[in-house]
């Protein structure tokens, strides 16, 4: 899987899609849960706009893989797909 910078908030956006729900976890953790596959992720406290360290990132690809949910090749190309941050030119 290449290095990506993925903020929390696409991923938050990317499990909402795939139908995954937030659950309450042990605080601060972040919880989800998709019923229908039996699957849960619990991250750490992120910022909505922190990137996701890249070990969280192959956890997900992992899951979603395993579970069917999404193939790892589409979850790679998916996420090299989210546009890169520009530095402002003065």
């Amino acid at each position: 899987m290449p290095e990506l910078r993925i903020t929390f908030s696409r991923l938050r956006q990317l499990l909402s899609d795939l139908g995954f729900k937030e659950v309450p976890v042990a605080k601060p953790y972040i919880g989800f849960q998709h019923e229908d596959s039996d699957t849960s992720l619990v991250f750490p406290p992120y910022r909505s706009n922190a990137p996701v360290a890249a070990h969280h990132l192959a956890q997900v690809r992992i899951m979603l893989d395993a579970k069917g949910l999404m193939e790892a090749d589409d979850f790679d190309r998916l996420m090299a797909d989210v546009p890169a941050r520009h530095p402002a030119t003065t």
